[in-house]
């Protein structure tokens, strides 16, 4: 079973993914069901996914519930400004 965790009214802002990946400069995850209600992510960066970046070893192994909330002003150097999806 995969890892869960919730989030409400969070806010993931001028955040940096210094990986040799760069993924996922808000949040990242990996074959992991979260659900995110009214949260935020706002001036985020990495390579790929500045705002979330959420994959693994296959997408259905990642479940991600975004309801409401905003995605504005993450910046990326490749993909996915906002949002990544990867397998």
């Amino acid at each position: 079973m995969a890892d869960t965790a919730n989030f409400t009214l969070a806010v993931f802002s001028d955040n940096l993914a210094a990986t040799n990946t760069g993924q996922g400069g808000g949040v990242y995850t990996s074959d992991s069901a979260l659900t995110f209600t009214q949260s935020i992510w706002a001036g985020n960066s990495g390579r790929l996914g500045g705002g979330l970046a959420l994959g693994g070893s296959s997408l259905s192994g990642a479940v991600v519930l975004i309801s409401g909330g905003v995605v504005s002003g993450n910046y990326v150097s490749a993909s996915g400004g906002g949002l990544y999806a990867f397998s």
